[in-house]
Order: C-alpha cells, then structure tokens, then sequence
C-alpha cells in the first residue's frame, strides 16, 4: 500500500519499517510477471485482501497479512485465497473465521509507533468535556455515539462545576447525518501531527464498531491514555481488557461489502453506552490511572517491534527469511476468473499498492471486486454487463442491474443519456 492515510496502508509501511530495523531485507513483491526487476526473495508477503494477488514467482512461500469485519467471510473476498501457504490475521475472531478457510491462519496483533502514540496526561477539564470518535460510515458506530451523545446529554444543562459535555467526530469526508447540539464535525485527512493533537484533546473515546479486525482508532487513544469505552467484541477483544468501560453486543445484519455477503456485525447494547458515557462524565478522575497503566501496557507489549518479530515467527521464523533468493523466473498465476471492463469516464483506482488507470471505452479484463467498485460508483459501460453469466457481479448488484442500465442507457440518434440535460452530462465532457 502506498498511502498511509488508510488502516491497511499504515499498517503495511509500519510493520515493513520494523522488519527491516530487525535485519530483514525487504523489496516490493511482484504484482505480474512483468517484475523482472524486483527480486525474487524465498519469501513474498501481501498485506490486503487475498483476491486482489495476482500471483507470485514459483518456488516462493506465498503469505498475506489480512483482516475481516463480519461474521462470514465472502467469496469475493477469499476467491484465491486457498493458494496462499499462510494467512495472518490480527485476532482471536478472525483466526477462527479464517480458519474455516485455510488450513495455516496465524494471529498477530497490530501496534503503535511509540515515538508517535504514547502516554499523555489528558487536558484538565475545566469548561469543556470532550466525548470523541472517528470512522466512516455504518460499520464504525458514528450513528451509536451520536444518538447516545444526544440521550444522555441532548437536554443537559451543567450545573455548578460540571463542563459543557460535547462530542467531536473525525472522518475522512463529511457524512450529512453528523449533526446536533455540541456535536462538531472534523473532515479530512489530518497529518500525523494534528491527528495526535487531535487525540491529546479528548478526555474519552468512544469505540463504538459494529465491526472490526482490529480497530486501530480506538486502540491509539488506548496508547495515549485516553480513558476508552470500547465495544468488547470483534478484533476489539483483542484489547478490551486495557479500556476503561466494556460494551457488550448482540448480532444485527451487516450490510453489504463490495465483495459479498458479510453475515452479522456486532450491535453495541445503548443502554450500556449511555451509563458508560454518564458515568465516564461524572466520575472522570476514577478513569484516569487506570487508563495511565493500559497505556504503558500497550507501550510494553504492542509496538511494530513487537508485532515485526510475531510476524517473522508467523510466517517461518528467522531461518526462513534467510534462504537464499530464488535463482529461476517462472510466474504462478493465482487461480482467478478476471472480467470484462469498460468504463464510461476515465478512472484510476489503487488496489493493494498497484494503481489501475482505465480509459474510458478501452475494454480490460480484471478482477471482479475491481468491477463490483466500478458498479457501485457508476463508471462501468453498459457493453460489459450485457452477459450477465459473466458480469462478475454480486447477486444484489446483478439485481440492480436493470435499474443501473435504465440510468446509463442513451439516445441511439445523439447518445445523450436518457433523462438528462446535456449541459450537465459529464460523461461527455
């Protein structure tokens, strides 16, 4: 992953860091057998979802470092992943989802940079209280924490010494449902030195996710010694135990990903967000050591060091990063079903650190999530859906897709798109 601003990409460029610091010499892995210029190590390592590997130098040890937010494991998502020899995963629900799957799934937790997320006394509370969370959409709980932020303090007027409670919330782009009293939206992608900042200012935060293989968000306020109520389910149980208040959950139905069907997500109990809230809001001062020692133990047991040296144990141990280079070229093609592609703009999409530019009418043959996220977000050309035995879409996109070709469908004398004013049809710009 090149960016750092998503999970996947800090994860990758972190714990890449930390196996070099250990002595392991790293390159980037072949994505086609057009890499002749990456080296052929004994060893290759994805970190992202198994079907978007293309494939790998014959002879290599094949492993991918992955995560999932649900209670089943879609097809989409694990269409190749038989052919991996090892699958990482970062918690006790994933391992034994995965395993369902894969006849070798590790677990490795993930970490914190030190120098980065560490211990810091909170802000003394004085006229404020600030309630805090992050994440985007659905599965993250903003919707939880809003309405529980609105039940126990909507009404609330402070009396004596009690702070003005408020609730911030930190996306990457800004969600229309985000609103209410003493409720601020933060959007954007902050810089490593403002989304510290940004933590250093809450006096708690709220993991609130209906699903997770980690939950990185709330396990960085962990580092800081931000007092944490945290959902006790999902990759989170990985480390509830160092929050200051544990939620319980009871299933509910997920919604769609782009790679299929993803079972249930885990419901927060309300009633308990609201008591944890209330309480964390009254009785601060109780939360504050406590949070102070989790933090040491998230700085004495999960740092990149930390988790680097798990994963070179996962994938084989030292003996096997030190075998020597492969010394022949021949390419291991992963055993996938690509589809047809035509788009009707222009488009580039990064997938697993490779970037994908397709022009528009130019037809391409790839993989099926890749033509999932292009229905979903209305770029695919009507030519490549015209066999629905080979569309490559999910069976509730394949039900839509006579809505979406209404949609796109053009006039055969002057090719405007029905039911639009060509002053606006950006397709023909």
């Amino acid at each position: 992953m090149r960016s750092t601003e998503t999970g996947y990409g800090r994860m990758s460029h972190l714990l890449v860091e930390s196996m070099k610091k250990q002595g392991v010499s790293v390159s980037p892995c072949s994505e086609t057998e057009d890499d002749a210029w990456f080296p052929m190590h004994a060893n290759a390592l994805w970190m992202g979802s198994p079907s978007h590997v293309r494939g790998w130098w014959e002879g290599q040890r094949s492993h991918v470092l992955t995560m999932w937010e649900g209670t089943a494991l879609p097809g989409g998502f694990r269409e190749n992943m038989h052919g991996f020899d090892t699958v990482i995963v970062p918690s006790q629900q994933n391992l034994e989802l995965f395993s369902q799957f894969h006849p070798n799934v590790k677990k490795v937790g993930l970490g914190v940079d030190p120098d980065d997320w560490h211990y810091k006394e909170r802000p003394e509370v004085s006229t404020e209280f600030r309630f805090m969370c992050a994440g985007q959409g659905p599965r993250k709980g903003i919707d939880v924490a809003m309405r529980a932020f609105d039940t126990v303090f909507g009404s609330y007027v402070p009396t004596g010494t009690f702070p003005i409670p408020t609730l911030t919330v930190k996306n990457r782009t800004h969600m229309k449902d985000v609103k209410g009293d003493r409720i601020t939206e933060i959007s954007g992608t902050l810089d490593a030195s403002d989304e510290i900042a940004l933590y250093e200012q809450a006096h708690c935060f709220l993991g609130l996710a209906r699903g997770e293989g980690w939950g990185m968000m709330p396990f960085q306020a962990i580092a800081q010694g931000c007092p944490t109520i945290l959902v006790d389910a999902h990759g989170q149980a990985e480390f509830a135990h160092l929050a200051s208040a544990r939620i319980g959950t009871t299933f509910s139905k997920a919604e769609s990903f782009i790679f299929g069907d993803a079972g249930n997500w885990w419901e927060p109990n309300f009633d308990e967000v609201c008591e944890s809230m209330w309480d964390m809001y009254v009785n601060y001062e109780d939360y504050l050591q406590p949070a102070k020692f989790a933090a040491a133990a998230v700085a004495d047991g999960y740092t990149w060091d930390h988790q680097a040296r798990e994963l070179i144990n996962a994938i084989g141990g030292p003996q096997a990063l030190t075998a020597p280079d492969l010394t022949t070229r021949k390419w291991h093609e992963c055993d996938i079903e690509s589809f047809r592609i035509v788009t009707n703009r222009d488009c580039v999409y990064e997938i697993n650190g490779i970037t994908h530019t397709f022009k528009k009418g130019v037809e391409y043959y790839e993989l099926a999530d890749i033509k999932r996220m292009m229905f979903e977000a209305d770029e695919l050309d009507l030519v490549c859906l015209e066999n629905p035995n080979e569309s490559g879409l999910l069976p509730h996109q394949q039900d839509d897709s006579e809505r979406y070709k209404s949609q796109h469908e053009r006039c055969y004398a002057c090719g405007q798109r029905y039911n639009s004013d060509l002053s606006v049809d950006d397709d023909d710009i």
